[in-house]
């Protein structure tokens, strides 16, 4: 990996840099909607009908038993458990500093551009969580605690 920094590249190499970012993503976007749709008409059926399809897998359900979690806790140390809960709360106790803070500052990541955080609520949220080789309990942490 080449890390670049920004401010220190000729008009040119910056022009190179943003423009290797960008992707077409016109094919790709229509297939994205039917599959948000088809989610939304059809909830968990399309759920697991898309499971089967990228994942090839096929779930039976969609929410974890109670079965399933004590045999998970049976299959991992109880040091890697006090860990994981451990890194839990710090995430929680982090997250909630953040809803706390009273100024939102406006944050200029150079000219023309400038970022802020901003908090709404909402209703509903999915959140995917990778598998395979790259299978990190902190990712499932980090995502689903702050929603």
């Amino acid at each position: 990996m080449k890390i670049q920094t920004l401010s220190k590249l000729s008009y040119l190499e910056k022009k190179r840099v943003m423009q290797r970012s960008r992707e077409n993503n016109d094919e790709v976007i229509p297939i994205v909607k039917q599959i948000i749709s088809d989610v939304k008409i059809n909830g968990d059926v399309a759920l697991k009908k898309y499971t089967k399809k990228f994942d090839k897998t096929t779930i039976q359900n969609i929410k974890v038993s109670s079965e399933d979690i004590k045999k998970a806790y049976g299959q991992v140390d109880n040091k890697t458990i006090l860990a994981l809960k451990q890194a839990a709360k710090n995430i929680q106790l982090f997250q909630k500093a953040q809803l706390n803070k009273k100024k939102r500052s406006m944050v200029k990541t150079e000219n023309g551009i400038s970022v802020w955080q901003e908090w709404r609520p909402i209703e509903t949220i999915g959140l995917y969580i990778p598998g395979g080789k790259a299978a990190y309990p902190s990712t499932v942490l980090m995502t689903a605690i702050p929603a």
